[in-house]
């Protein structure tokens, strides 16, 4: 007999995520051919792994007694890997080139959220870093974009080396990099990100074991870095609501989960409240928090993408025993842009800093919003037209 109870799981998913086949959208054929570094060239991403993968999922769901009809629509409504990844990646996957072996830009890490068909909010996380990529990779990219010529800094072979048709050459960079002389002085990385998705705010906990598996990633451990992962989001129970905390080890680090009892106020991630503190005044937060109670549209930005998330969860949580029924969005994506012209209210946040600026002071800038500038820690109220 199986039981059609699905028991509460701490992770719904663990990703890699990284470059795609497709360029981004709208991309300047013109400039990438011209173009004499592969600086700024971006695609979109793509899922690279998951954990559990979309069989075990269902085999969970077989598990548990549910008819195929069942397991179809829970399939269908629950949030995808794809749609992780692609705001994983806002401004989509872009290489980067630098001399030597070594590209000195240090990992970044940011949180965000999403919403399901059903309301249910899921906290993701993750970490950006840059892999070396054989140069050969970088050129059969661009082989299968019709409308663009191998780019400058991929071509301009003395002589051919194979010939397809008359229209394919091995590039200069490609033979220098076979010769090993060119490999260390010009090398392509591409950024990859690794996500972790869960239902509940451990923001912090989930931050600092994506770290850990970095850092494990980098060194030779002797226990396998797929372990570490599966463990952690196959194997670590949900903390029950109360005084009963959950540890968990990985490597050198230790990781506390606990959540508060139902009397108490909701979960609420580690040094949230400091940090929107810390970037808005007392004042300016009564203030936000009268108009998210009002359910005015409210659009925050920032340069630093990381401090989204806690500071529009913790005004989120303040609004207790209230729930904001609208619109969350605490990285909005550029492609998403046309999410503040709609009619209902929302609250979303813009990392991109220039194109904030520009909606706050251009035309297009819609009625009725508060703008929130956390860098500079100033509000721009709403402004209203009545008839």
């Amino acid at each position: 007999m199986h039981s059609t109870m699905e028991e509460p799981k701490l992770i719904e998913m663990f990703l890699t995520v990284s470059r795609g086949k497709q360029l981004s959208k709208n991309y300047d054929a013109a400039a990438i051919q011209n173009s004499k570094v592969p600086d700024g060239i971006k695609f979109k991403p793509h899922v690279l792994d998951q954990f559990p993968t979309r069989e075990m999922v269902e085999k969970s769901y077989n598990e548990l007694g549910l008819t195929a009809k069942e397991i179809k629509r829970k399939t269908k409504d629950a949030i995808r890997a794809d749609q992780v990844a692609s705001f994983a990646f806002p401004d989509d996957v872009d290489i980067r080139h630098a001399p030597g072996k070594k590209l000195k830009l240090q990992p970044t890490f940011f949180w965000f959220v999403l919403t399901d068909v059903s309301g249910s909010r899921f906290y993701c996380a993750t970490v950006h870093f840059y892999e070396r990529v054989d140069p050969l990779d970088v050129a059969c990219l661009f082989l299968q974009h019709k409308d663009i010529k191998t780019p400058s800094w991929a071509m301009n072979a003395k002589q051919p080396v194979y010939s397809r048709k008359g229209t394919a050459t091995l590039p200069r960079y490609l033979l220098h990099c076979i010769k090993e002389f060119l490999l260390t002085l010009y090398i392509s990385f591409f950024s990859v990100g690794i996500c972790v998705v869960s239902k509940y705010p451990f923001l912090w906990q989930l931050r600092l074991f994506l770290r850990q598996i970095y850092r494990i990633s980098i060194s030779n451990a002797p226990v396998p870095l797929e372990k570490y992962i599966s463990n952690f989001c196959g194997e670590v129970p949900l903390p029950p609501r109360g005084v009963i905390e959950v540890n968990i080890s990985i490597a050198d680090v230790s990781i506390t989960l606990s959540r508060p009892p139902p009397n108490a106020l909701p979960q609420m991630g580690q040094h949230c409240l400091e940090i929107l503190f810390a970037r808005l005044s007392v004042d300016s937060v009564v203030l936000v928090w009268r108009l998210l109670m009002m359910e005015v549209k409210v659009v925050m930005g920032t340069k630093t993408r990381s401090i989204l998330t806690p500071s529009m969860d913790a005004l989120l949580k303040l609004l207790f025993p209230f729930y904001w029924a609208g619109v969350y969005i605490p990285v909005l994506p550029p492609r998403l842009l046309d999410v503040i012209d709609a009619p209902v209210p929302y609250f979303v946040g813009i990392s991109n800093y220039d194109t904030f600026m520009s909606i706050l002071q251009s035309s297009r800038r819609p009625t009725g919003t508060c703008f929130v500038d956390l860098g500079k820690s100033r509000l721009d109220p709403p402004k209203f037209h009545f008839e």
